[in-house]
């Protein structure tokens, strides 16, 4: 491949739509094109964004009730965040490094201690919400000592797409079924008395999707619950 048929940063903020979506279908997902096409939203490309608000290239301005679906509460762009990054990136601070302490992780950590009630003092800063919801179910497991080796969950959910966040997630899309965590029953969304009634939650359906049939057998309560 010739170097010069990559795309570089000008190059692409200036790509149309349709090239967009064909590099999405080529070397990304081809179904997430149709979904995201279906609703209007993959119709047209976004020029910028700011708190609330995202702009398209046509001049829409568009309400993001979202807030990026779920993961910025602070909007977009926020000035105060944009303004550290930038020092940040000016004074030449370093990323992260596995062999040094990081004085930015140390005073996070302090903050949220003093923020949150009780003794939640201690603080774990995952990739993603699939890492931190196994982390949960980690954690969990050895409170209990490893007795404990039920996780129940809801047949309507999104826990993350690794194997064992995807083992808690119950959806219609997974139609295969990977290997995942063992001892996961389900129940059904919004309907917490079904966890204790006779027969208890029932197992995961082939490919996590919604539970379709009735329940089965008696859960012993525990504290492997994931969610964001």
């Amino acid at each position: 491949m010739d170097v010069s048929d990559l795309i570089g940063v000008e190059e692409c903020e200036s790509l149309p739509v349709k090239q967009v979506q064909d590099l999405y279908r080529r070397y990304v997902s081809r179904s997430q094109v149709n979904l995201m096409t279906t609703f209007g939203f993959g119709r047209e490309l976004v020029e910028r964004a700011e708190g609330a608000h995202i702009w398209t290239r046509d001049g829409r301005r568009i309400l993001d009730v979202t807030g990026g679906v779920g993961v910025l509460n602070h909007g977009h762009n926020h000035p105060r965040i944009v303004a550290a990054r930038r020092r940040f990136a000016e004074r030449g601070r370093m990323e992260v490094h596995k062999a040094f302490f990081s004085p930015y992780v140390a005073a996070l950590s302090h903050n949220v201690a003093a923020l949150l009630p009780g003794d939640l003092n201690i603080s774990y800063f995952p990739n993603s919400g699939a890492e931190a919801n196994e982390g949960a179910v980690k954690m969990a497991y050895k409170y209990h000592g490893g007795r404990r080796g039920t996780i129940l969950r809801a047949d309507i959910s999104f826990h993350g797409k690794t194997l064992g966040a995807g083992s808690l997630t119950g959806s219609s899309e997974n139609s295969f079924r990977f290997p995942g965590l063992p001892g996961i029953v389900v129940y059904p969304y919004g309907d917490v008395a079904a966890v204790g009634a006779p027969g208890g939650p029932a197992p995961p359906p082939p490919g996590g999707g919604p539970r379709q049939g009735a329940t089965r057998r008696p859960v012993t309560p525990c504290s492997g619950a994931a969610g964001w």
